[in-house]
């Protein structure tokens, strides 16, 4: 999916309670429902970091551009003048590892790290995070996995 230089974000799940529910729904679930499940959440989680692009402030407002860039630009918003980056991203679904991975594809793979990461090198790039699950995320994921 991404290069060497790219990126991506596979989903893990954060406190005990919420791994051995998942483990619990996991393990009784079949293989084509397993598949349905992490289908499901590819599509939910592709849809929550494209409107961190639409947003431009999840989980924090992103750094403003700078004013050279504002006269090249034809608009206004942020990552978003060609959308290669945002219309680039893509999941695929691991089976056999049941899980999700979310990033960048074509072009976007090679320049994504930068912005979601930042940059300090000879062309500075602010940090502006669109790669990553918002706390609002977390109760539609389980309740995917909950009305299995």
């Amino acid at each position: 999916m991404t290069d060497s230089k790219g990126i991506r974000m596979k989903l893990f799940v954060t406190t005990k309670a919420e791994l051995k529910n998942l483990l619990r729904l996991r393990n009784n679930l079949k293989d084509q429902t397993m598949n349905d499940l992490l289908e499901g959440i590819g599509v939910y989680m592709l849809s929550s970091v494209r409107k961190n692009f639409e947003l431009a402030e999840r989980p924090n407002k992103w750094k403003e551009l700078k004013k050279a860039t504002l006269k090249k630009k034809r608009g206004r918003l942020i990552l978003v003048e060609s959308v290669l980056l945002s219309a680039g991203m893509s999941y695929y679904v691991d089976l056999m590892g049941r899980a999700v991975f979310i990033g960048p594809t074509g072009p976007a793979s090679k320049y994504s790290r930068r912005h979601n990461y930042g940059d300090e090198g000879d062309t500075p790039i602010p940090q502006r995070k669109f790669l990553l699950a918002q706390d609002e995320d977390l109760d539609p994921v389980v309740g995917l996995a909950c009305d299995r």
